[in-house]
């Protein structure tokens, strides 16, 4: 039996919080750790492709690919300057909304090849701190999360009253 696509990060995460002392947030939309109070969003690359990343979100995005024992770690900031390359997203016109990568095209200079659980540690509190030094990009992509929030929910009342529901 295959693992679902929700469940496929679980060592990942479980890895990550191990290694970096990071805590399991308490709801999903805060990441899948919080890291000295900051989330960091988490993923498991089996193959050559990470799914679901979420650039609007904002949150330090920690990649590991098990047969490597290979992490990349990769400040918000340029997560979305990697969802700007794009010119729409992944089941979605809105690249920040969500996105797919390939490993083979992340930055190198984000790649950890089996570090120790302090290198792991310093390097997630970096690319959160370098994520912070850019607070306008934060704002806008909060900006953009509440214009599709306004947008679907503008839409989804049209479309109800359209359909009679």
């Amino acid at each position: 039996m295959s693992e679902g696509i929700t469940f496929l990060g679980a060592v990942a995460e479980e890895k990550f919080r191990d290694q970096t002392g990071a805590e399991k947030p308490h709801e999903n939309f805060e990441g899948d750790a919080i890291l000295r109070g900051h989330p960091v969003e988490i993923k498991k690359a089996n193959g050559g492709t990470v799914n679901q990343v979420r650039p609007a979100r904002y949150t330090t995005l920690a990649i590991y690919i098990e047969r490597e024992d290979t992490w990349f770690v990769i400040p918000p900031h340029e997560v979305v300057k990697l969802a700007t390359l794009r010119s729409r997203g992944q089941h979605t016109e809105n690249p920040f909304e969500c996105m797919a990568l390939t490993v083979k095209h992340l930055p190198s200079r984000f790649k950890l090849v089996r570090p120790t659980p302090q290198q792991l540690l310093a390097r997630a509190l970096s690319a959160i701190a370098e994520g912070e030094e850019h607070i306008d990009v934060k704002n806008k992509m909060a900006t953009v999360i509440g214009e599709c929030s306004r947008m679907a929910a503008k839409h989804l009342t049209q479309v109800r009253r359209l359909l009679g529901s």
